[in-house]
């Protein structure tokens, strides 16, 4: 019995040790893990906002917010999936349209807004906006999006429009459904973070 615990003791007191470990960092741990999503550039003055779809309500703020802080007075919004919820009240409306209506709801001229309702995925999306860029010969661009979705966008959207002349920058607007710190204690944080990881490794595989 000494000669086998002499054996594996390492691992007796090792594995519990690791455990504790895990334990007693697992916030540090799993804000790690949320922030690791999360890939942003500060930004500056642009020829065109283009505004994801998904999430108008958040995405069209921010929106918003750059365009009044004059970073560009062009926004695109784009998004060809009907609004979910709105279906249910039997209105059928694309997530462009609903993130247009959020944007002139915070005082933005309806002149200084574009649509694109052809996209349904963030590939797709990724293609309209290169075909848009190079209809308007764009050099500067922002994309708004969801903190979460910063370093997919950055992994689609880079490299390909540095090999256009383009210069990206991409901003992340916070989830008013749950914080991105504490996206453990939500329910919709958790799948969306979970979602991402998926999302990321699938869009790694496959372009």
């Amino acid at each position: 019995m000494k000669k086998w615990f002499q054996k594996y003791k390492w691992w007796l007191v090792g594995i519990p040790a690791f455990f504790l470990i895990i334990f007693l960092l697992r916030f540090q741990l799993l804000l790690m893990v949320g922030n690791l999503l999360i890939s942003e550039d500060e930004p500056q003055n642009t020829d065109v906002i283009y505004v994801l779809g998904g999430n108008s309500k958040d995405r069209g703020e921010g929106a918003a917010n750059l365009f009044h802080q004059k970073y560009s007075d062009n926004l695109v919004c784009i998004g060809g999936n009907n609004h979910h919820e709105l279906e249910y009240l039997d209105i059928f409306m694309t997530e462009s349209e609903v993130t247009a209506r959020v944007i002139e709801g915070n005082n933005v001229p309806k002149e200084n807004i574009r649509l694109i309702k052809e996209s349904t995925s963030t590939q797709e999306e990724f293609l309209e906006i290169v075909k848009d860029i190079n209809a308007h010969n764009y050099k500067r661009i922002i994309i708004v999006t969801d903190k979460f979705h910063t370093r997919r966008v950055q992994r689609i959207f880079r490299k390909e429009l540095e090999k256009l002349g383009c210069e990206l920058f991409v901003v992340g607007v916070s989830n008013h459904r749950f914080d991105e710190q504490f996206w453990w204690d939500y329910e919709l944080g958790s799948i969306y973070v979970n979602n991402e990881y998926m999302k990321l490794l699938y869009y790694f595989l496959k372009y």
